[in-house]
């Protein structure tokens, strides 16, 4: 990645992070979502709803937007693309957010970031590999 691209994928990381800390205030959790980074320069988040299948589920929602995704990016109108998933450490047994994120619609990245909710506040710690 060159440098302007590494800038960013850091703004969309930040921006994942911030929008999962959101849900995680209100909610305590949440259910897949996406963010892009569009040929403008525009970083904007995306959510997805389906009320007419009742076994969506989270893998059902982290497919449809890994592949709305690469075609945003084959079309040119994405640079890059995340998505956030609400995961838990299975060795460690801690709560995580996964951002997977790719600018060519095939090779996605992962990223976790370890989180706790104290009081309604939620800790979101720096990437772990």
């Amino acid at each position: 990645m060159d440098t302007n691209i590494d800038k960013t994928f850091d703004d969309l990381i930040d921006l994942m992070l911030i929008q999962a800390q959101k849900f995680l205030e209100e909610l305590g959790e949440f259910f897949p979502y996406a963010s892009v980074l569009s040929s403008e320069g525009e970083l904007s988040t995306l959510g997805i709803y389906n009320d007419d299948d009742s076994d969506f589920t989270a893998k059902k929602a982290i497919d449809v937007f890994q592949n709305n995704i690469q075609k945003e990016i084959e079309n040119g109108s994405v640079l890059i693309g995340a998505i956030g998933i609400d995961v838990l450490i299975k060795e460690t047994n801690e709560n995580a957010i996964m951002v997977k994120a790719t600018e060519d619609g095939i090779k996605w990245h992962e990223r976790n970031f370890l989180y706790t909710i104290k009081d309604n506040v939620v800790e979101i710690e720096k990437y772990i590999p």
